[in-house]
């Protein structure tokens, strides 16, 4: 079953709302998946603020956040993921060679301690199915699944 992808003319005032509320957002746009989701309305209200949450309202700065959004994107081989945080993470002012070596899944050289930090956490989630000692005790020496 494909789900019928709505205009906004064909929306029910719930649907609508939860369109219009998700692009007076800071994306200011609906995100990609939206269409899909204003099938259940109220799931795709409570989705739209955890991403708007998850992207716009951290403590790191977007160059930051896109560290752990690729790596995520590089790890479950989600293509569009990748190609719209891509862009984000260039217009964030992310070293395009951090970028390359995400994709090419090598370890970046990072400037900065954070970057490195955000990485190895990310990186331990995804392969270790969790933050490992090392990352909680000692994050300058964080390194994915290291027990």
């Amino acid at each position: 079953m494909r789900l019928k992808l709505l205009s906004p003319g064909e929306m029910s005032a719930e649907q609508k709302e939860t369109y219009d509320e998700s692009i007076a957002g800071k994306r200011g746009a609906a995100p990609a998946p939206m269409m899909a989701w204003l099938n259940s309305p109220e799931m795709a209200r409570h989705a739209t603020r955890l991403g708007a949450v998850l992207r716009f309202d951290t403590i790191f700065p977007a160059k930051l956040s896109e560290i752990a959004i690729l790596v995520t994107a590089r790890h479950w081989t989600s293509h569009y993921e990748w190609y719209a945080h891509k862009r984000l993470a260039l217009k964030g002012g992310m070293d395009p060679k951090i970028i390359d070596d995400i994709r090419d899944r090598r370890t970046p050289v990072f400037d900065e301690p954070k970057g490195k930090m955000i990485y190895d956490v990310a990186k331990s989630l995804h392969e270790g199915h969790g933050v490992s000692r090392r990352c909680t005790t000692k994050p300058s020496r964080c390194s994915p699944c290291a027990a």
